[in-house]
């Protein structure tokens, strides 16, 4: 059951970065295309919009670990044989959100390929 719920869990947060990054390439594609026609290389502009993404991931990620520890210090009670701030559990759970792939570099495609 925590294994399905992990599961949704990461389903749900890939799909939330990805609609955010499509989101903000749509609305920065006329600088995309200002950045294109003043020089910049293809890669320079996917590199800006991947390095865009890993900050929103960080902070989520950020935020999300803070939300486990208070979370856990809550549901404390429910927890048996587990401490709240247990080191190998929180980073099991922080170590399955990792992910990189071409979902997450198609937006920064996208936004490379502007006609200026």
């Amino acid at each position: 059951m925590f294994g399905g719920f992990a599961l949704l869990g990461l389903v749900l947060s890939a799909v939330g970065l990805y609609g955010v990054l499509a989101y903000i390439v749509t609305q920065r594609t006329h600088e995309m295309g200002v950045r294109v026609a003043m020089g910049a290389q293809r890669w320079d502009v996917q590199r800006l919009m991947v390095s865009h993404g890993v900050k929103v991931a960080t902070v989520g990620a950020a935020l999300g670990a803070l939300a486990g520890l208070v979370g856990g210090r809550v549901l404390s009670s429910l927890l048996y044989g587990v401490s709240p701030r247990d080191p190998s559990s929180c980073s099991a759970l922080s170590s399955s959100r990792r992910r990189r792939g071409h979902r997450e570099l198609s937006p920064a495609r996208r936004a490379s390929r502007v006609d200026p």
